[in-house]
């Protein structure tokens, strides 16, 4: 079931009247062109695929109008670009001006576009884009948070929840109300919650989810030998490790095989996992889900999901001393210091010490590095770098292969560091 999603209006002065109000997204219908912004997991996705079937629209990834050549059915047919956050985490340049080339060359059609609200450049991207718009202007829209009866028709149509009331005040007892309001941390919750075993915060939510979707492998897949011998946690490692490679080297997913396999996608074998049984099994498992179009590209379930395992093996790896935190943060710092935005969840998920393993006794390590990042600016990062203390002496770093994968100047030069 899906519910019918409101907005607000996104301007620069907000009027007391009509700033604040919250309007139904299919109320746009007529608007030639406009944005829509929301949290993580706010449901960006769905809305835009919902509003393109409701008025025969095209629905596209930034990723696709770039690299396609448009097709001809395209053309009178007003466009629905999802994504705009995830391409450009993905390191590409100069993205509202390369869209609007697009939607220049094919006349100017109305058009939608998403993006997390964090990677909005607001006045700048609006400025940039609204010249391809029909009437040249952009409007800018707020995903609204699920109502509270948006909340209980969900859980009961799409959950099966028999008391959704029920589950609502014990998400109240346990504080973890507000996270129902999130769409994706909804479906999270009715995944992790069994019984009396409630989760008190936004990671155990998490990580109680990741260890239900670890367990919806195939029944099929779950009778051979290979697949018996290896407990969750172990999958949930291997996943972990991919999705960090995945984060790292910039990749939209993994090939199932090396037919399909591409530069976006390459084949599993390319990721060098630790345990390739494990990886195997882990790209078997709901963590992973097929790519629009193409069975045999595989995706995360959700990005958030791929940021969160990715902290988590990240840190552990810190933690343990096998991966120099030095190494890490030159990483993520660049050759700049500005850091990398395909990184910025994955670190601010390993910036919560609860998303580290609780057999790990000393965290000040992973605690240090994940400072680093929260400084705004490049000097503040470097005099962070520097307090965080010298990096451990160089030695092998396992199961990161950017080398192979590296699409960036200064993922390729860690590569090389890591090879050396």
């Amino acid at each position: 079931m899906l519910v019918a999603r409101r907005v607000q209006i996104v301007a620069e002065k907000q009027d007391e009247e009509h700033g604040l109000e919250e309007l139904p997204l299919d109320s746009f219908h007529m608007t030639p062109a406009w944005v829509l912004l929301g949290e993580p997991g706010a449901g960006k996705s769905e809305a835009l695929r919902q509003a393109s079937i409701e008025v025969g629209g095209a629905y596209v990834t930034v990723n696709e109008l770039l690299i396609t050549t448009p097709p001809l059915g395209w053309r009178g047919k007003t466009l629905f670009i999802d994504a705009l956050d995830e391409a450009r985490s993905a390191g590409a340049d100069s993205l509202p001006l390369r869209i609007r080339q697009q939607l220049l060359q094919l006349g100017k059609p109305a058009f939608r576009l998403s993006c997390r609200a964090a990677d909005w450049y607001g006045s700048t991207d609006i400025s940039d884009l609204q010249g391809a718009s029909p009437d040249g202007q952009l409007m800018v829209l707020q995903l609204c948070p699920l109502s509270g009866e948006d909340i209980q028709q969900i859980l009961h149509s799409n959950y099966n929840v028999a008391d959704p009331k029920a589950f609502i005040e014990q998400a109240e007892r346990h504080g973890i109300a507000p996270l129902l309001s999130n769409p994706q941390m909804l479906g999270l919750m009715a995944r992790a919650v069994s019984g009396e075993k409630w989760p008190e915060s936004r990671s155990e939510v998490y990580r109680l989810a990741c260890e239900k979707l670890a367990e919806e492998n195939n029944a099929r897949h779950r009778q051979t030998s290979e697949a018996k011998a290896i407990d969750n946690e172990t999958l949930l490692k291997a996943a972990g490790q991919l999705f960090a490679v995945q984060l790292l080297s910039s990749k939209a997913g993994i090939a199932s095989d090396s037919d399909s396999s591409d530069n976006n996608y390459p084949e599993l074998n390319q990721f060098k996992p630790e345990i390739p049984a494990a990886a195997r099994r882990a790209l078997q498992s709901a963590l992973f889900t097929p790519a629009p179009g193409n069975a045999d590209h595989l995706i995360p379930h959700h990005r958030s999901i791929a940021e969160y395992l990715a902290a988590r093996w990240l840190a552990d790896k810190l933690d343990r001393e096998s991966l120099p935190h030095g190494r890490l943060l030159n990483l993520l710092l660049g050759f700049d210091g500005g850091g990398s935005r395909r990184l910025a969840g994955a670190t601010r998920m390993a910036g919560s010490t609860e998303h580290f393993s609780t057999s790990v006794p000393d965290r000040s390590r992973s605690a240090r590095y994940c400072a680093v990042w929260r400084c705004r600016s490049v000097q503040h990062r470097r005099q962070a770098l520097s307090a965080a203390g010298p990096a451990p002496a160089v030695g092998e770093v396992s199961g990161i292969p950017l080398a192979p994968l590296a699409r960036h100047d200064w993922v390729q030069g860690f590569g090389r560091r890591v090879a050396a």
